[in-house]
């Protein structure tokens, strides 16, 4: 996922290592300027995975979940979303152009969200 604009861009991506295992991770482009990954996670190239992201400009704080497991959370400054892209990066930057795998966009209520604001 790509938000943002050239040299301001915020991404969430996946990277696979040598061993097959992948590493998701969060880069928030002239803000922090360092890659935040998680640890390496099992994800045969078999098998399709469930792939949850949540960017709260509110909050500040970025998860990603695989199968439901948080895989990757932190709180940092989130850059709106409005123009996020979901499998393809518009923006340039330190990511490919596009996800080589094949991704299923899910829409989901925010209810977690909607919860944690009231709390």
């Amino acid at each position: 996922m790509t938000t943002g604009s050239p040299g301001a861009a915020s991404y969430i991506a996946v990277r696979t290592l040598p061993d097959g295992r992948v590493r998701f991770g969060y880069l928030a482009q002239g803000i922090d300027d360092t890659w935040h990954e998680s640890a390496p996670e099992r994800l045969p190239p078999d098998r399709a995975g469930q792939v949850d992201i949540v960017a709260d400009t509110r909050i500040g704080g970025v998860v990603v979940r695989l199968d439901r497991d948080v895989v990757l959370g932190l709180s940092t400054i989130v850059r709106p979303t409005d123009n996020a892209t979901v499998g393809r990066n518009d923006v340039g930057g330190p990511v490919a152009a596009t996800f080589a795998g094949e991704i299923v966009e899910r829409a989901v209520e925010p209810t977690l969200c909607r919860d944690l604001l009231r709390s």
